[in-house]
């Protein structure tokens, strides 16, 4: 726990210092345009005339050029104010705090975005009769606007052929729904509501319930099993042949040939909702995010995994060390009951115990005997912490990078490089989560806002 918890603390403060923006979105340099920034040459007309002022002074091609660069750089610069505060609103930061917290435990964090969700914004609004009465009339609008989800890697199955999540060919998620959650996700648009409502006649569901993790968690805490299991949803992100998407009622186009990308939503057997994927691009929108990855799997390793042998060993030299503490504490008492008896006819040793020594032709120090056991924590010891050690290397956290000073020089300068070289694997780690999650994620959203963002600024 305490390197899990150094690794998530030091991975967040790294990307999130402050909770602010650690990304940019600029313009892409363009060759062409670098060229035409110092041409003197007069811009040219389709048809072969010279640009003109509106004071009739001729126009350079690198007037022009910079023209769209500047034009460029503002409206990079509206895209990325408008996507921060689409994010503020999303609660990013937190979002990838626990992507960060899974992948550090359980290997693999997941995020998911864009993901279209409906906010209501509510106003008064004044309104009058024809006779000049003036009510405050409660108005309701219904506000789209992608937000961002954090997926726990317990319910994501992607398609476990593939070595990383960029070649999967499809990808599952699970979601347990309690029967308030299916009776309003029946009232969402795009829902199947009478199949979601048919379902709920049932009463429980039909399918096996797969998430049995749950319960060995709660378990391990000792809340115990639960007594209800809820529903499970399942959506598909992947490709689904033209005929079962057209049974399902989607209109396909004639041009739309073999699979097509879709997005289909499944309960207790049951298509719910079907959809085509709503990305021009035919993006899914999982990104994935390993702590230490694996090259034959989607899924990756976390702290715990990487240190678990060290970890056995831990926790065998402190039980050997309690055992034999607890042998060595006293010594071992033999008595020879042929001689000698309690007199509360109880053989177990306490103080002020009184012993009757039953031949009066032999003598007390015939009838006990002590023999000590000895003591081996220092061995123990040393065992301990060269499985300490082991574990600093084997996750690349040494102590130095959990806060502890231990045996390291004392001056500002060797602590400070002390401290760089103990976030070398960490920045390694902030590379890899910014490859994984923050520029994927982002060029989503980036694409989403150009596909349906009403804001030509932008």
């Amino acid at each position: 726990r305490a390197k899990c918890n150094s690794a998530e603390a030091r991975l967040a403060d790294m990307l999130f210092p402050t909770d602010d923006r650690n990304w940019e979105i600029m313009p892409t340099p363009i060759p062409e345009m670098a060229e035409a920034v110092v041409d003197e040459t007069p811009a040219m007309t389709p048809d072969g005339r010279p640009v003109m002022t509106p004071e009739g002074a001729p126009v350079q091609k690198r007037d022009m050029a910079q023209g769209v660069i500047e034009a460029a750089k503002e409206a990079a610069k509206a895209m990325q104010d408008e996507m921060d505060d689409q994010l503020n609103e999303a609660k990013y930061n937190i979002k990838c705090r626990e992507v960060i917290r899974d992948a550090v435990r359980l290997g693999t964090g997941v995020l998911k975005g864009p993901v279209v969700v409906g906010r209501s914004r509510r106003s008064w609004r004044a309104m009058g009769d024809d006779v000049g009465n003036t009510v405050q009339v409660l108005h309701v609008e219904e506000d789209l606007r992608p937000s961002v989800e954090r997926v726990d890697p317990w319910n994501y199955f992607p398609d476990m052929d593939a070595t990383c999540q960029e070649d999967a060919g499809f990808e599952f998620e699970r979601h347990p729904m309690t029967k308030k959650r299916l009776r309003k996700l029946a009232k969402e648009p795009g829902y199947f509501a009478e199949v979601i409502y048919d379902v709920l006649k049932k009463g429980e569901p039909t399918h096996a319930v797969t998430a049995a993790f749950v319960d060995d968690l709660r378990g391990i805490t000792g809340v115990g099993a639960r007594k209800k299991y809820p529903f499970e949803v399942w959506e598909y992100h992947g490709p689904v042949e033209k005929e079962d998407l057209e049974s399902m009622g989607l209109e396909v186009g004639e041009d739309c040939l073999g699979d097509i990308e879709a997005v289909v939503w499944v309960l207790d057997g049951h298509v719910i909702k079907a959809a085509l994927n709503p990305m021009e691009t035919e993006d899914r929108p999982y990104s994935v995010y390993n702590w230490e990855e694996d090259d034959g799997s989607v899924f990756g390793h976390g702290i715990p995994y990487l240190m678990r042998n060290a970890q056995q060993a831990i926790n065998g030299a402190w039980r050997m060390a309690l055992d034999n503490a607890g042998l060595s504490v006293g010594p071992q008492t033999v008595v020879n009951s042929h001689i000698i008896k309690p007199a509360d006819g109880n053989w177990n040793l306490a103080p002020k115990k009184v012993w009757q020594l039953t031949d009066r032709n032999r003598s007390v120090h015939e009838a006990f005997g002590t023999y000590e056991i000895n003591s081996h924590l220092q061995e123990l010891q040393a065992i301990l912490q060269t499985a300490k050690s082991i574990a600093d290397e084997e996750t690349s956290l040494p102590v130095i990078a959990q806060g502890e000073q231990g045996n390291y020089t004392r001056t500002a300068t060797g602590m400070s490089l002390l401290m760089n070289s103990a976030n070398v694997v960490t920045r390694r780690s902030v590379k890899n989560f910014d490859d994984a999650i923050t520029k994927t994620f982002l060029t989503r959203l980036y694409d989403w806002n150009m596909q349906n963002n009403p804001k030509e600024e932008i």
